[in-house]
């Protein structure tokens, strides 16, 4: 077998962090004639590497760096080569009892047999290459199968052949690279390049030019308005640009490194590179959290840049090393998306499609940045692990909620059969940009008279249901309104997924359960929703926080705790106040008259990227009008985007309710609704805010609220005079 390829190949010795000496074969293109190719599309560079391997497989190497290329091909592909290689010499001896078969006792051998044209004789370097061995006897295999055989010279032969060539087929299939290659190439009947296969199968990219990309020299961002710039990380690891899309409405996302330059990005990526090869050293005897992992892999790589690289500035050694950890853990082109808190999800619809979001200022962004079948395979396997849950074909959903100082996401992975085309990801963002009630205000959400309404409704303990659409910001309200409660309030939180604030630092009582959703008569679940709501009863809280309700049996337990006098808030999915109704009584079975329990219903729906509360409505009795079960307090007007109050508040049945144990005359009523809209008003107008400012002074105004009318008043006048602002 001819050495030409690995005479351009050496190994390189390196040192791991624990002072362990390793080598690298490095493959030296820059004086080949074909280095300026294309590679993947060029057969000679893709045997060139095989070959290289190949001769160099009985010597001990990590990984393979492919000079002037930015490829490697890290130890767990170069598994998939090696198992393969391991069995080369039977696989060859197979193919060659065929061939001579065919070429030495054929009585037509001086004819050109029609039967057995795809068995050519094969240069050595081609059984080298498993994907086109692995082609060769699949084509010819299933080509005969289709033929009919009538010649009794060849009856005997073709049945001979056709034995041996599935005994090849069967070694092959237990290939790991072939069995990969298969899901890769799945039902695409499309011809493609092998090097397609390979690029996925192998091959690594630097990190930098993996999905990263210069924003002046793209084309696609031409007569593009850059909108808006942030930094994504302390310090700052990446730089987002938010582009206005002329005649479009979705936004464009963009990102960039920290780099400087060109020349600066070029040898922070053979930094990265050089530490990542680095981790491979650090082993684990059992599986740590991913918390863990970051911590362990940055301190190793600040470790080795003190080390090799102690000239680099402290803040470009702290970059660094987080870039190379996130390269390392395989989540450098989704990390930068979990840390943006301005982002509430994160899509991707296929293998072949990029990745889109949901921004919370500009709603609907797409982006240039795609998922290769590598990255998404690792992308599984990380999930899978951690989860601790199967994603196969009789499995083909995950669902798994991450949690950790750097992010908190909904992980949810669908692949085949369910999935079309094998892949599809949703991550829903959990800790998000906390938005307060300051913030729902300017952004045009509801008016300040809404929010005096419903202040005084948590005050009272009115139990609050919000409905509409998925993504329409329920969760969000009532989290902002979860925030305006007393300070004093026991709140006890019954939710399948977290998605309520963590507010013990602003010094409130929070008693939290995770539960499951999954009902099942022959096997009840004691740890779910439904049972956990009902032991609500022996806990005293002064407020309950359900979270969506999802299910028959959780609906049932609901309007149980709220039969029995217990009020908070819920969220459930409607179309309309309408739908919602009936989705009780007919969907959830619940009794009508136990629909006076529900307090106030809040119904939210976007428009465009825009969160809008629609209605403000309560539950009637009305005897002259059986069919009608509700009537809106607040509507919202597209005309005129504002809102509009349909009766006097004091008249509403929720009040009449509150009237029946506290005396509260309508001036009084109304005194108290006109500061609430005063203070709401100079939140709306007032520059922002922070989350603690405003927690701290909803709870002063909770305090005077119930001492006294005069108290609250003497405290909001001195607080208006003296929090001034230009």
């Amino acid at each position: 077998m001819s050495n030409a390829a690995y005479n351009n190949s050496f190994l390189q010795e390196n040192y791991t962090l624990n002072g362990q000496k390793e080598y690298y074969l490095v493959i030296d293109c820059k004086n080949c004639p074909d280095q300026k190719n294309e590679f993947f599309k060029n057969e000679k560079c893709l045997h060139c590497v095989l070959l290289s391997i190949y001769n160099a497989k009985k010597k001990k190497f990590k990984e393979v760096l492919i000079n002037s290329r930015n490829l490697n091909i890290t130890e767990d592909q170069l598994k998939l080569l090696f198992e393969y290689f391991k069995k080369l010499k039977i696989l060859r001896k197979y193919y060659k009892k065929i061939q001579y078969l065919k070429d030495g006792k054929c009585i037509y051998k001086e004819f050109d047999c029609k039967r057995f044209q795809g068995l050519k004789k094969l240069s050595e370097i081609y059984y080298l290459d498993p994907l086109y061995f692995f082609n060769i006897i699949y084509k010819t295999f299933k080509s005969l199968k289709k033929k009919r055989v009538n010649d009794s010279n060849c009856i005997n032969c073709v049945r001979i052949v056709k034995h041996s060539l599935d005994s090849v087929l069967k070694r092959l299939y237990e290939f790991e690279i072939i069995r990969i290659y298969l899901r890769l190439k799945g039902d695409d009947q499309q011809e493609k390049n092998f090097g397609y296969y390979y690029e996925k199968l192998l091959f690594k990219k630097g990190i930098i030019e993996d999905y990263t990309f210069n924003l002046q020299d793209k084309n696609d961002f031409v007569n593009e308005k850059l909108i808006k710039t942030y930094n994504l990380g302390t310090p700052p690891l990446y730089q987002v640009s938010i582009f206005d899309k002329h005649d479009e409405y979705e936004k464009r996302y963009a990102m960039t490194f920290f780099f400087n330059s060109k020349s600066e990005q070029n040898f922070f990526r053979g930094i990265i590179q050089d530490i990542t090869r680095k981790l491979d050293s650090i082993k684990f005897d059992k599986i740590v959290t991913f918390s863990e992992l970051i911590n362990i892999y940055r301190e190793s790589s600040k470790k080795y840049l003190d080390i090799k690289y102690n000239r680099l500035l402290d803040e470009e050694k702290e970059r660094i090393a987080y870039l190379a950890t996130l390269k390392k853990v395989n989540l450098e082109k989704l990390f930068p998306f979990l840390i943006d808190d301005h982002i509430e999800e994160i899509f991707l619809d296929s293998p072949d499609d990029t990745i889109y979001l949901n921004h919370q200022e500009f709603g609907r962004c797409i982006t240039l940045i795609k998922l290769n079948m590598m990255e998404i395979e690792r992308i599984k396997t990380f999930l899978r692990i951690y989860s601790g849950q199967r994603l196969d074909y009789s499995n083909p959903s995950l669902k798994f909620v991450m949690k950790n100082a750097l992010f908190h996401c909904r992980f949810a992975i669908d692949v085949g059969p369910l999935q079309n085309d094998n892949f599809g990801l949703d991550i829903r963002k959990l800790n998000k940009n906390i938005l307060s009630i300051q913030d729902l205000l300017k952004n045009g959400t509801f008016s300040s008279e809404i929010a005096a309404f419903l202040y005084f409704c948590i005050i009272k303990r009115i139990n609050i249901t919000v409905a509409g659409q998925t993504d329409t910001g329920k969760t969000t309200l009532i989290n902002a309104l979860d925030l305006l409660t007393p300070k004093d309030f026991r709140k006890i939180y019954v939710e399948n997924i977290v998605e309520s604030l963590n507010q013990r630092g602003f010094e409130k009582h929070q008693l939290k359960y995770i539960v499951d959703s999954t009902e099942n008569e022959q096997d009840p679940n004691i740890y779910s929703k439904s049972n956990q709501i009902k032991t609500l009863l022996h806990r005293s809280p002064d407020l309950i926080y359900l979270g969506e309700i999802l299910t028959k049996e959780e609906a049932q337990a609901t309007f149980h705790c709220l039969a029995s006098g217990l009020k908070g808030f819920q969220t459930i999915h409607s179309n309309s106040i309408e739908s919602l109704l009936n989705r009780f009584i007919y969907f959830f079975n619940i009794e009508p008259s136990c629909l006076n329990d529900l307090g106030l219903i809040i119904f939210m729906k976007k428009i465009y990227y825009r969160r809008i509360l629609i209605s403000v409505s309560e539950i009637i009795d009305d005897p002259q009008n059986i069919n009608k079960k509700f009537h809106d307090i607040f509507h919202y007007i597209p005309e005129s985007k504002s809102w509009i109050l349909l009766e006097s508040l004091y008249n509403t049945r929720i009040l009449e309710n509150i009237k029946c144990f506290e005396n509260i005359s309508e001036n009084l009523f109304k005194e108290y609704l006109a500061i609430y809209n005063h203070i709401f008003d100079w939140l709306y107008k007032s520059p922002k805010l922070e989350n603690e400012q405003i927690i701290s002074f909803f709870h002063k105004i909770s305090y005077h609220s119930i001492n006294s009318l005069e108290s609250l008043n003497d405290f909001w006048i001195n607080w208006r005079d003296t929090h001034t602002f230009s």
